[in-house]
């Protein structure tokens, strides 16, 4: 559509000036102001560029340059098209707001700078009424478009700064201008923004928790895998805590808040963040070892039974030192200055801790020689007891009377061990002694039928069994037994040696002899 100007009248394009307005100019509305005039130039180029109409097109582009002003031919006005598209592209990502409406006005002028290079754009009212862009600016706009032609594209610079910031495409695209309002440091929809991930972090955090706690439950019910309800309502609260403090660490992302805010708040949230995994880590590796204590009871071995406690103590001292360093990195502390520190300072602490380094490299001969498992029954140092656990310092034993001894795991590597719990055989040495009334007959008797009981007995071997007289006096008579009995636990052997003493007794009884 064309309007018609005449000065000062304005009227359509296809009205017939009035008779008391002769002389009536007509002005296309295309160029009638400097935001028409830029606005056609640009919607011109880019349906030319992308091949719609491209004759017709280019024609409307090069018709809002002054080239008859800057003493160009007609036939350079596509290749000037041209320059000037490529060089705004360059320089400025147009907004038509920025630009007046107003057909009033002779000239306007915006002074634009990249990399310390200059450039003034100028839009011109010409004597016809038309605004076009400036015969100043087009005179040098080739010299112009040869020095900025590799430059990458304003809107490509935008587009890339968008997706690492995601909070300025929000803030552009979607939240209303009425919001965009700064009130108090930060503007309305940033406060609005901080609200909602607030409460959407604490509903996520009392949600989240309850759905983890009961996927890792029914996860473990599928495994037949038996954990309290206490032990796995403990990692809850941290879960969800961690949940919530991711949530707001990325949240902010998107509120593109001034940076010394986001600075602020980030930290706050990466702590909680750090914090709360952390806990939620060391709560889920007593839910693991759980799980790997009951896999092991299941296995023929015992040795994954020694492991199951190191690797519980191995994975809470990793996801602590792990936290720590973290949180230091992304508080902005210098990580390789706090190792350096670290080193040093242990190096003092293992030369200061003799006995702790010690403890550690036996904990570690024990699990590369395995002088005993977990559940098996040792002496040790003359200390009688079943093994319970076996750690970075020390190895528990928990002894017959239910005390438990704890002994340095320093000393096991010199130590003499006697392991009492994978035997096959267990020996027997007895002695039976009877009244001095027994007569050499009735000792022989009771011998042959011991001795006979031996033989026929399963759980005693054979090859180790002898029973005989070993004394034969008037002050009493000593029948020495001794053997090996096939048991391989110690609640086996007890029962095979309440069996003999039991048989003893009757066999005595039978061959008419009394024991003392």
């Amino acid at each position: 559509m064309l309007a018609a100007i005449a000065s000062p009248n304005l009227l359509l394009a296809g009205e017939a000036p009035k008779k008391d307005e002769p002389g009536a100019v007509v002005v296309p509305v295309e160029r009638l102001s400097p935001r028409a005039t830029m606005y056609t130039f640009l919607a011109a180029m880019n349906d030319y560029r992308n091949g719609i109409d491209k004759e017709a097109n280019l024609a409307r582009a090069v018709a809002t340059l002054d080239l008859e002003g800057a003493g160009l031919s007609n036939d350079l006005g596509p290749r000037y098209a041209e320059y000037l598209k490529d060089v705004l592209d360059r320089y400025w990502y147009v907004k038509m707001e920025d630009l007046p409406d107003a057909p009033q006005g002779t000239l306007f002028t915006k002074d634009l700078a990249r990399n310390e290079v200059p450039f003034r754009l100028e839009l011109k009212r010409h004597e016809s009424g038309e605004w076009l862009f400036g015969a100043q600016m087009l005179k040098g706009l080739e010299a112009l478009y040869t020095q900025v032609q590799d430059w990458t594209p304003v809107s490509a610079e935008i587009a890339a700064t968008e997706a690492q910031n995601p909070g300025l495409w929000l803030e552009k695209h979607v939240v209303p201008k009425s919001l965009r309002q700064t009130t108090f440091v930060l503007k309305h929809w940033q406060w609005i923004g901080l609200l909602l991930l607030i409460g959407f972090g604490v509903l996520l955090d009392r949600v989240m928790g309850f759905v983890i706690l009961r996927v890792v439950s029914r996860t473990l019910e599928r495994r037949k895998i038996v954990i309290s309800g206490d032990e796995l309502k403990r990692v809850e609260r941290p879960v969800g805590m961690a949940v919530m403090a991711t949530l707001w660490w990325f949240g902010l992302q998107w509120l593109n808040l001034p940076s010394s805010v986001h600075d602020m708040i980030s930290k706050v949230a990466v702590f909680f963040l750090a914090f709360s995994g952390v806990w939620a880590a060391y709560r889920l590796v007593d839910v693991l070892t759980a799980y790997l204590t009951q896999v092991a009871a299941r296995t023929g071995t015992r040795m994954d039974d020694l492991l199951v406690p190191l690797v519980r103590k191995t994975l809470k001292i990793f996801v602590v030192v792990f936290g720590l360093v973290f949180l230091a990195g992304k508080l902005g502390l210098d990580i390789q200055a706090m190792l350096g520190g670290l080193a040093i300072s242990g190096l003092a602490i293992a030369l200061a801790s003799k006995d702790t380094v010690e403890n550690l490299f036996g904990s570690f001969t024990v699990l590369l020689e395995r002088p005993f498992q977990i559940g098996d029954y040792v002496s040790i140092m003359g200390i009688e007891g079943t093994v319970e656990e076996v750690g970075f310092r020390s190895t528990r034993l928990r002894t017959a009377g239910n005390s438990v001894v704890t002994l340095p795991n320093s000393r096991l590597v010199s130590a003499h061990i006697e392991n009492r719990g994978p035997r096959e055989r267990r020996r027997i040495s007895q002695v039976v002694v009877l009244k001095p009334a027994a007569t050499p007959e009735q000792a022989a008797a009771l011998r042959d039928a011991l001795a006979s009981y031996l033989r026929a007995n399963g759980s005693t071997s054979h090859d180790h069994s002898q029973v005989f007289i070993s004394e034969l006096n008037g002050t009493n008579v000593r029948l020495q037994l001794t053997g090996a009995l096939r048991a391989k636990s110690d609640e086996l052997e007890n029962t095979e040696r309440e069996k003999l003493a039991l048989e003893i007794h009757r066999l005595a009884r039978e061959k008419g002899v009394e024991m003392l």
